[in-house]
């Protein structure tokens, strides 16, 4: 299985903890220049250039995914070394279990996005955060 079909499939299975009205899984596919980074069996981090100084963190993985929050940190500071300085990644307010991944990983709270995101019919926030 190659890198893209690992991430969709990684995809699909924590569908369900972030997953957004009239969106799939494959709608969230990698562009080509985004780095990706497979973390076990049931997680990946990618990283997408905003400009030379910061990366945009997108991840999805189960709550077990061992190593994850460890992982996450040494792909920041991989990045830092290519010089990378700031880092963010944008979270839906639901997902609780990215939230605390993310704080574990040095993220902190910078913004909010207001009613950006749609669930079950629900409009909900996106956390901003940025490390």
């Amino acid at each position: 299985m190659n890198t893209i079909d690992r991430i969709r499939h990684i995809q699909a299975l924590s569908w369900e903890d972030w997953r957004e009205d009239g969106a799939t899984p494959s709608d969230f596919a990698p562009a080509s220049a985004d780095m990706c980074w497979i973390i076990g069996s049931t997680g990946y981090l990618m990283a997408r250039a905003v400009n030379r100084t910061t990366v945009e963190l997108h991840a999805a993985a189960l709550p077990h995914t061992p190593g994850f929050v460890e992982s996450t940190k040494m792909v920041m500071e991989f990045l830092r070394h290519q010089g990378c300085q700031r880092f963010v990644a944008i979270i839906p307010g639901y997902c609780r279990a990215a939230q605390l991944a993310a704080y574990r990983a040095g993220f902190r709270r910078c913004g909010v996005i207001h009613q950006a995101v749609r669930r079950d019919g629900v409009l909900h926030d996106l956390i901003v955060r940025e490390a």
